[in-house]
């Protein structure tokens, strides 16, 4: 401890040295700059060359950043021929630190684009031409952040820097049994730390790589690959994404490092501020946001969107993928200055009126198809956005404070105060290198602490008057509790995590504040070492804080029960594949719900490599060489699956819950608690987790098993339709599977009731075998119940039988809104043409009313021209088509056009076709 003061004092006397009378070097001059970071009050530094002499023109002084390799750096070393050049062009040389080995991501992300805003403010940069470069970490936070931040970095150069997750996390931090396989969750997450998978972003940019090819620390495909995708999409969009790749197949790592020639590759390249066109790419909504438009919302969660922006005189043409919601900040954009502006989402017509700032949202229909956008209307309660969407690690990117709970009894608070404390310490170690993060009690947090900052709270619901109170302001749906973790999940039962082994970290918006910043709630830690005493968790190697964490997680410490797991990681601090405790971890749904279908639905979408879905295929109870439960977990394909961690519960007479893992045979097994008759006692499946795989609970063969005459919960029932939406003149089908886990064959009746609506039938009585499952169907008409979420609810009931059960589900469901005019849009044409040829496109409208002719618009867009046609008026009468014909005479390039066609003021009604100019 002498030691570590004694270092940090020296260190900050040399800091305030340097910063006192900086360094002649050259012509110019050499400091180490200090300034306060929001985040945790502390003080942050970077190295800086002043180029003797005026700037080089009015703007202001061209700026490089240079990012250090991994460690921790803070630096004013610059080579003779950096301060000649800086001293020729009038440049300015930074060195970068960025809170040291976090690879520029997160923190280091944030870090970053805070030492541009310092030295813009400081010492007059040039907003406009302003660069980073580096090697090895240093290289993987250039083009990670020329590629996500085109707006601020004119051009970037990255020396052999990772690109693509599915290389730097097998050299680094796959599970060592396992090199080829993730943890499904962090998917997403890792895509996001990988500039290979968003590269759409570089439109408007310049990236330059240096590749070594014999490099053995970062391999040479990372470059290649991103590269490779680069010149992909210039091909695809001439004139844009700038770039330049030097290839040094004989050198080694870092060996290629050649800065005449990256400096000469900035030289004249600026940024574009306020574009006409760009593209947005990103798999998390925090990367969202770009220049003048962002994403609000995802369609599907997880799978990543694009948006990209084109503008054509006072027109405004945007085109989406996978999103849900966006954002224009048109006065920000170059029809700022317009009267009125027309936007277009994917060929709809959306608006026309004077620029602002406009959210539109997707309407889709029955199938999930996008049919048309519309304004967004607020929402109560906390919903997603780019500024709070979690997970984890986004609680760190907004000023924080640590506390732990203090209501409990003693040596609960002790626990939690030296969880807080370990986490303080550990914070300051590795983000500040000084004491700087202070862990308080609860009772010292200040109102602006709970009103202005995110809260990282160690304790309970029981143990905390803080978090007992935002619970009663808005209940969190992950209870975290003294003695376990309680899921609330109505659509497929609440999951009971219950027992001392049991934690959780829980990324939540904060009830008492409107929602407006994170509690972050963690009890209890794992042990990273097969042979330690002191656990720790959130504060174990926080430089995977960004992508090793979705909105919760629960994890169980009980070595007994899950074993440590090697990491392939070599260095020796980092030797523990902490996932290998987790029980569950996902994210929560737009509303902030759990949603236990969210990774599935991702992923029979996505269909990654090297990952199956598993499912439990027997439930089995088993006598030898105890009493208790066999879970077999396989694939698909009947496989059985070993990477599997299974959790389990008995209830009845006690309740008891242990994981376990799977065997070479797929197989994990669950002793039944001593003492208790088995004829009162139940037990079923409540976690499963696999790295490389993800649950499927609709293949489940059983879900519990119920041994005895007396056992609770002998029958079990789940919904097969996700997400279902129904029209208002529709039927919604709401498919079921009714499982029994009694050990004898049952007669059971499931009804579906709504609160408003006609369901039919009215009940289904079916007979189940002894551990097997029947499939029932019912449907639900609205019957002109208004647009909007609705709640179903499936109850199966037990017909005889010593005992009464019985079990419900909720099934949230939605109903579209009323067609409006009854008019729809039927075949849609567009024929093929020679290039200079007169053009035609044909739509029929089809009146499904009766209430006579309907007079209606039409409009019709060429998506990939950007042209609105003249909208079409047309009368339509009941059970007759209308035809309208668009055309012209004017030259189309040739290529592929989507033609849409849309009736205004009739929801859904919409059709594309596609032709093509030879």
């Amino acid at each position: 401890m002498h030691e570590l003061n004694l270092r940090v004092v020296t260190f900050a006397i040399i800091l305030l040295a340097l910063v006192a009378t900086g360094t002649a070097s050259a012509a110019g001059v050499s400091r180490i700059v200090e300034y306060r970071s929001p985040l945790d009050d502390s003080l942050q530094a970077y190295g800086v060359y002043l180029p003797d002499g005026s700037p080089p023109g009015e703007a202001g002084y061209p700026a490089v950043l240079h990012g250090h390799g991994y460690g921790w750096s803070v630096s004013t070393r610059f080579s003779d021929f950096q301060r000649e050049w800086a001293d020729a062009h009038g440049w300015i040389m930074i060195n970068l630190n960025a809170r040291g080995p976090n690879f520029y991501e997160g923190v280091g992300n944030y870090e970053s684009l805070r030492v541009v805003e310092d030295a813009i403010e400081r010492f007059g940069v040039d907003r406009n031409r302003v660069y980073m470069t580096g090697g090895s970490m240093g290289g993987t936070g250039a083009l990670r952040h020329g590629l996500r931040h085109p707006d601020v970095f004119a051009a970037v150069m990255g020396v052999d820097g990772w690109t693509d997750f599915r290389l730097w996390h097998k050299h680094w931090y796959a599970r060592a049994d396992a090199e080829e396989l993730i943890e499904e969750f962090r998917r997403p997450l890792l895509q996001a730390s990988s500039p290979l998978y968003w590269a759409e972003r570089g439109e408007l940019g310049a990236t330059g790589h240096i590749v070594d090819g014999s490099d053995t620390t970062v391999w040479p495909q990372n470059g290649l690959r991103l590269y490779e995708r680069l010149v992909a999409l210039r091909e695809a969009e001439q004139g844009a994404y700038d770039q330049r790749l030097i290839f040094n197949p004989e050198l080694g790592h870092g060996r290629g490092t050649d800065y005449r020639a990256i400096y000469g590759f900035f030289l004249g390249r600026e940024r574009v501020s306020s574009p006409e066109s760009f593209t947005i790419q990103t798999t998390v909504l925090p990367h969202g946001e770009l220049y003048w438009a962002r994403i609000e919302s995802f369609l599907l969660d997880g799978l990543g969107g694009s948006l990209q922006v084109r503008t054509e005189g006072d027109s405004v043409w945007a085109s989406t993928k996978n999103l849900r919601a966006l954002s224009l900040m048109l006065r920000a954009g170059p029809v700022g200055e317009r009267d009125y502006v027309r936007v277009f989402v994917d060929g709809f017509p959306c608006y026309v009126g004077p620029p602002e700032t406009l959210t539109l949202e997707a309407a889709t229909d029955e199938a999930g198809i996008v049919v048309g956008w519309q304004v967004r209307r607020p929402q109560a309660g906390p919903r997603k956005t780019p500024e709070m969407s979690g997970p984890i690690g986004d609680a760190f990117m907004s000023p924080f404070a640590v506390a732990w709970s203090t209501a409990g009894p003693t040596d609960q608070v002790a626990r939690h105060r030296l969880e807080a404390e370990q986490f303080a310490d550990s914070w300051n170690d590795f983000f500040v290198r000084a004491p700087a993060v202070q862990a308080v009690p609860e009772d010292r947090l200040a109102p602006a602490d709970i009103t202005g900052r995110n809260i990282i709270i160690f304790g309970t619901l029981d143990s905390s008057r803080l978090l007992r109170q935002a619970d009663a302001a808005h209940s969190f749906p992950v209870q975290v509790l003294d003695a376990g973790v309680i899921v609330r999940d109505a659509a497929n039962g609440d999951r009971r995590y219950i027992g001392p082994q049991f934690g959780a970290m829980l990324c939540y918006p904060n009830p008492l504040n409107g929602f407006r910043t994170y509690l972050l709630v963690v009890n209890r830690r794992v042990f990273t070492k097969p042979e330690e005493k002191v656990p720790q968790l959130l504060g174990y190697d926080m430089e995977k804080l960004p992508w090793g964490y979705p909105d919760y997680v629960i994890f169980n410490n009980d070595q007994a029960q899950l074993p440590y797991v090697l990491n392939v990681n070599n260095k020796p601090a980092v030797d523990c594949y902490d996932a290998a405790y987790f029980v569950e971890a996902d994210f929560f749904d737009d509303d902030w719900g759990t949603d236990s279908m969210h990774q599935l639905r991702r992923v029979r979408v996505q269909k990654p490599e090297e990952h199956r879905l598993v499912h439990v295929a027997e439930l089995a109870l088993e006598r030898e060489p105890e009493v208790g439960a066999s879970v077999l977990v396989t694939d698909g394909s009947g496989e059985p699956v070993y990477t599997a961690r299974v959790t389990g519960r008995w209830w009845g007479e006690a309740e008891v819950v242990i994981s376990a893992l799977t065997d070479e045979e797929g197989r994990a097994h669950f002793p039944a608690p001593e003492g208790v008759s088995l004829e009162r006692m139940s037990f079923e499946v409540i976690g499963l987790m696999a790295t490389g795989g993800t649950w499927d609970r609709t293949a489940d063969v059983a879900r519990r098993l119920a041994p005895g005459a007396l056992s609770p919960g002998q029958i079990d029932l789940l919904c097969l339709a996700d997400r279902p939406a129904v029209a208002p003149t529709g039927e919604l089908k709401v498919p079921l599977l009714v499982y029994n886990a009694g050990a004898q064959e049952r007669r059971v009746r499931v009804t579906l009731l709504a609160p408003s609506g006609r369901t039919a039938p009215a009940e289904r009585v079916v007979t189940i075998a002894a551990g097997g499952r029947e499939h029932v169907e019912f449907s639900w008409w609205p019957e002109g119940r208004a647009a909007g979420e609705i709640a179903l609810q499936a109850e199966a009931r037990l017909l005889g039988g010593a005992v009464a059960a019985s079990c419900t589900r909720s099934i949230g469901a939605t109903v579209l809104p009323a067609l409006g005019i009854p008019v729809v849009v039927g075949e849609t044409k567009g024929a093929d043409i020679a290039w200079g040829s007169p053009w035609k496109v044909t739509a029929k409208l089809s009146n499904v009313g009766c209430d006579g002719p309907a007079e209606v618009t039409a409009h019709c867009t060429l998506i990939e021209a950007r042209r609105a046609l003249v909208a079409k008026s047309a009368t339509v009468t009941p059970g007759e088509v209308a035809v309208v014909e668009w055309g012209g005479d004017e030259i189309l390039p040739r290529g592929e056009y989507t033609v849409r066609v849309t009736v205004e003021g009739a929801f859904a009604s919409t059709a594309t076709a596609k032709f093509a100019v030879h």
